[in-house]
């Protein structure tokens, strides 16, 4: 959970990496099983969905405010 403004800023940049990663997997070819590979895909994909979650959950106005 994201608790700060610069918890923010750490997370949005984490997913940018991450979201680079994702598309440097699909993009180049391997030299590894096919399976792997995938599940390598999952796990970074996993992780930028948690990423946006988070990120939505900050960015959502709270009941609080207002």
């Amino acid at each position: 959970m994201i608790a700060s403004a610069a918890q923010y800023q750490v997370t949005r940049k984490h997913q940018q990496q991450f979201e680079e990663d994702l598309a440097n997997l699909t993009a180049t070819p391997v030299a590894k099983p096919a399976k792997l590979h995938q599940l390598e895909i999952d796990s970074v994909q996993a992780k930028i969905d948690d990423f946006r979650r988070e990120i939505a959950e900050y960015e959502r106005p709270s009941s609080d405010e207002g």
